[in-house]
């Protein structure tokens, strides 16, 4: 390789070939002088990955935490590179809550069922909804992505509905709820560890903090007055929420109701 050739290597990226001026591609982000690869330096570009502060995903992680609300508004207005995807972020969310619970063996229903007492026991109603509340409880922990990525569209069409003055349309509403979505799941899977080695019912009590999330959301994410916001916002959460606890008990309550014979009954009248 000629003088010429290496100078013409050293000022084109390696990754899409275009002239580099600079440390990094002003075209795809990589850093220019890049040498061949050896175990420290793949062990160091992980590290960069992992843990620096200005990645995506980390500093989305943080604002989130906070302010999951001003993090959707960045991301609808453009600022796709600064914060990660969201729809990445709710999947990492979902799957480090789903291993945590797996490993640790935490039982989410213990958590967050109160024990019934004997004059409920009574009741000839409440073994069918004892066993569907377990049954929606299971379908939670085990298609936790599914019903969160179902019900979502639930909590943008009510933001839509009352903050029917702001410019956003419908997949920016969908966008800011996953981001909520996701931080939530995140606190909540913080919270096993100590729930699993101090007290229990701390799962229980920080759920219900997580309902701070969904209502801070929109009123990051909208603006305008904050006291109207935040009476919309209290609206969109409590018709948000029960319509989600119905449609999780009913869920749980076809389980129970269903037996699997019946199933395969319908499946062979509905193909054969």
């Amino acid at each position: 390789m000629s003088r010429d050739e290496r100078h013409v290597e050293r000022l084109t990226c390696k990754s899409c070939g275009k002239a580099v001026e600079g440390t990094f591609c002003a075209h795809c982000g990589q850093r220019a002088g890049t040498k061949r690869l050896t175990a420290v330096g793949l062990f160091t570009d992980t590290l960069d990955h992992v843990f620096d502060l200005e990645a995506p995903l980390i500093r989305t992680t943080v604002n989130c935490l906070y302010r999951p609300g001003w993090v959707a508004k960045q991301y609808a207005q453009g600022q796709r590179k600064v914060f990660s995807n969201p729809f990445k972020f709710v999947l990492l969310a979902v799957a480090l809550n789903v291993l945590v619970i797996n490993i640790l063996g935490f039982d989410i229903f213990e958590a967050v069922v109160v024990p019934a007492n004997n004059s409920a026991t009574d009741n000839s109603f409440m073994p069918i909804v004892n066993e569907a509340m377990h049954a929606s409880i299971r379908l939670s922990k085990q298609y936790a992505l599914f019903f969160s990525l179902v019900l979502l569209p639930i909590y943008a069409i009510l933001i839509r509905l009352l903050f029917f003055k702001d410019r956003w349309n419908f997949i920016e509403y969908i966008v800011l709820g996953v981001y909520v979505s996701g931080a939530a799941t995140l606190v909540q899977t913080l919270s096993i560890p100590f729930a699993a080695m101090i007290n229990i019912h701390i799962f229980k009590w920080v759920s219900f903090l997580l309902f701070a999330y969904y209502l801070i959301g929109p009123i990051q994410f909208c603006g305008g007055n904050q006291f109207v916001a935040t009476l919309k916002s209290f609206v969109v959460v409590f018709i948000y929420f029960i319509l989600q606890g119905i449609f999780v008990f009913g869920m749980g309550l076809i389980v129970v109701s269903v037996s699997k014979e019946d199933v395969a009954r319908w499946i062979f009248e509905i193909f054969l």
